[in-house]
């Protein structure tokens, strides 16, 4: 899992985003998938983070990550 992705779920400050991932913060803030709430940048609680598998079939899922939570990041 990236440190972009682990910040968008914990929530950041936006002078925290490395320069790699500015392009990414840019398209999620145009399509309004992260909110900012008191100086802090969050995935909205509609979109999900996490790991997508896919097996040979074609057939996916995704092992979703959560802000909190047993396990979520551990």
């Amino acid at each position: 899992m990236s440190p972009f992705t682990v910040q968008l779920i914990r929530g950041f400050k936006e002078i925290d985003i490395e320069e790699e991932d500015r392009a990414s913060f840019e398209r999620l803030k145009s399509i309004g998938a992260i909110e900012k709430k008191n100086g802090i940048w969050r995935l909205k609680s509609l979109y999900r983070a996490g790991e997508l598998y896919i097996n040979k079939s074609g057939q996916g899922f995704l092992e979703s990550l959560k802000r909190g939570g047993k396990g979520a990041f551990d």
